[in-house]
Formats: C-alpha cells, sequence, structure tokens
C-alpha cells in the first residue's frame, strides 16, 4: 500500500517542474491519484507555471541592440580596470539572445 502522506511543496513543485524521477515520481503521482482535489491544484500550477515560461519568449531570440552594447562599453570606465568592457562580448554571448529590442 501506497503511503497517503503529504508530499511536501518542494516535491510538488519538482513534480511542475517534471523534475522528479524513479520512486519520487511514483510517489507524488500516486498520492495525486489518490487526492484528486490536491491533483486539480496541481494541474492548475502547472499550467500557470507553463503559461509564466512563455511571457516573453520571442524576446529571449532577439539580438542585444547596439545601443545597449555601446553604454556596456562606456561603463567600463567608471572606475574599473577595463576588465568589464573586455567581458562585454562573453556576457553577450552568454546571455539569452533576446532580452533586448532594437
Amino acid at each position: 500500500m501506497i503511503s497517503s502522506r503529504s508530499p511536501s511543496h518542494e516535491a510538488i513543485q519538482a513534480y511542475i517542474d517534471g523534475l522528479l524521477r524513479g520512486r519520487e515520481l511514483a510517489t507524488v503521482a500516486a498520492y495525486l491519484h489518490e487526492h484528486p482535489e490536491v491533483a486539480s491544484e496541481v494541474e492548475i500550477l502547472r499550467r500557470q507555471n507553463q503559461a509564466l515560461k512563455q511571457i516573453g519568449e520571442e524576446v529571449l531570440d532577439e539580438p542585444v541592440p547596439e545601443r545597449l552594447r555601446a553604454v556596456l562599453r562606456r561603463s567600463g570606465g567608471n572606475g574599473s580596470n577595463g576588465a568589464d568592457a573586455k567581458r562585454e562580448d562573453e556576457i553577450v554571448a552568454t546571455r539569452p539572445q533576446s532580452c533586448w529590442s532594437s
């Protein structure tokens, strides 16, 4: 018999995020199957999570505008040793390519 002890909030969130595997996944899924009212709430949270992830998604694919890159280059002279300006290309390269519009 599966325990009907309520999973932790962390376990529920990990379930919503698709991070659980194996026994943990089976335990939470079984609990939700036995408690449809909780399963309903979890489904609402899952849909909200999915909707939030989609907000601004198209912006994340845009390149950083040159005017903002210029600001980054200029900010390298405000008391730093220039390392900030040298690292700008690294920062831009690792940043999702769409946070900025031209």
